[in-house]
């Protein structure tokens, strides 16, 4: 690994995981899973048989209602298509990177070509109209579908499988 991808993915440890294991943390409780069981970095051995529970969100640390309800769908979906939890974190991420847990529309001059939503999906690379990509649980959907599709996510660090 070279020095600038050290550096960036120590930044990204930084900067996402951080944030993301609290997410995690708070998601998997609302979920009753045990964070020592759920709440993992690396790949997990965990089956997908936990489904999220509706929970007070009001202890929610610096994340709006929007950030947190869009984690606690992403992570819904990923339990209702029966994705191992590993997925879910891989998704929560994902839309942390991507939009800081935001459903963004179009951003004008700021936005990188069509990409929308939580996310960050485009409609012309396939992923669904606009309209469906900015629906959340849509969105989720198509990228479970797209990671489980991916030969060995599993066993991926979380860097990778996104």
């Amino acid at each position: 690994m070279n020095r600038g991808w050290s550096i960036l993915a120590g930044g990204f440890a930084a900067v996402v995981l951080a944030p993301l294991a609290l997410i995690v943390l708070v998601t998997f409780s609302a979920v009753k899973a045990g964070p020592a069981t759920a709440c993992t970095i690396g790949p997990p051995s965990a089956s997908p048989g936990a489904t999220p529970a509706t929970s007070d969100w009001s202890d929610q640390g610096s994340w709006t209602s929007e950030q947190v309800s869009n984690a606690a769908t992403i992570v819904t979906v990923g339990a209702e298509m029966q994705v191992p939890r590993y997925g879910w974190e891989i998704a929560v991420a994902t839309a942390m990177q991507e939009s800081t847990l935001r459903n963004l529309g179009h951003l004008g001059a700021d936005n990188d070509h069509d990409s929308l939503g939580l996310f960050q999906q485009r409609p012309s690379q396939g992923w669904g109209t606009a309209e469906q990509i900015l629906n959340p649980r849509y969105a989720a959907g198509k990228l479970y579908e797209r990671l489980v599709d991916v030969d060995g996510w599993q066993t991926m660090g979380l860097t990778q499988a996104a």
